[in-house]
């Protein structure tokens, strides 16, 4: 049997109907199943929130072991779920929203809308494929170096109502492969965007590097920006052609190919 929460609708809709996020009503839960969450909340949560292993593999690449990262996720989700049922004081003392709109957009902001005059350090990190362009406080810029983790750092006692907006560059790249068998190949992203063309069904794929003398890899060499109506994805030409290169994830459909690496 399955059992879908009140938040999903099992009629039919339109199709120009949007998905909408409604998040899901509170849950009290009885019998063994809550004395084991209870147990969760009280004891098991702290241990963890106090124990350095969540953030060694930040502090000190690569961690204990590879699957870090996801420990921290799932600890921060259920603390979060945690507070949603309980509202225990001790997760509440701070309220943190970041918003934006990666990868189509590489800026974002963190606002701080519960902070209780705390003193404490954030972190954060350059994207794949960019780097930190602009970061400011309330309005203010402010200048900032990556410490010896590769990481931006700011100290400081933040307010209920302080804002960081930060902005990102992504950077146009070449990536050249040469196997085995001699033959070269290139390939290109930018920012966090692998690009590819798109190929009609049955269609070849011209080689448009073949035969030319390119003499460097800078990537203004190979491709030029391509303006277009829809400015939320990038697109690039390639030089002396009518090639068209886009977001591998737009790149393909039912009827089209996709293809990221040209011979030269």
């Amino acid at each position: 049997m399955v059992v879908l929460p009140n938040s999903v609708s099992a009629q039919k809709t339109s199709k120009s109907v949007q998905n909408i996020r409604r998040p899901l009503p509170s849950a009290h839960e009885g019998g063994l199943l809550a004395e084991r969450v209870e147990l969760w909340r009280k004891d098991r949560l702290w241990r963890v929130a106090d124990d350095g292993y969540l953030l060694s593999g930040y502090e000190s690449r690569p961690g204990v072991h590879a699957w870090q990262g996801e420990h921290v996720g799932k600890w921060l989700h259920a603390a979060t779920l945690a507070y949603e049922q309980t509202h225990d004081k001790k997760l509440g003392k701070a309220k943190i929203k970041v918003t934006g709109n990666y990868p189509l957009s590489p800026k974002a902001e963190i606002s701080f809308e519960q902070a209780g005059n705390k003193k404490f350090a954030l972190e954060f990190t350059n994207p794949g494929g960019a780097r930190l362009k602009t970061a400011q406080i309330n309005g203010k810029d402010i200048a900032l170096s990556k410490n010896d983790r590769g990481f931006y750092r700011i100290d400081r006692t933040w307010k209920t109502g302080d804002r960081i907006a930060i902005e990102f560059e992504y950077l146009l790249k070449t990536h050249t492969e040469t196997p085995k068998n001699g033959q070269r190949w290139v390939a290109f992203t930018y920012g966090p965007w692998s690009l590819a063309q798109k190929i009609k069904k049955g269609a070849a794929g011209a080689e448009p590097f073949i035969g030319k003398d390119v003499k460097s890899k800078a990537p203004s060499q190979w491709l030029a920006p391509y303006q277009t109506r829809d400015k939320d994805l990038p697109l690039f030409r390639i030089k002396n052609t009518n090639i068209l290169l886009e977001p591998y994830c737009s790149a393909g459909g039912k009827k089209t190919g996709i293809r990221t690496y040209f011979k030269f």
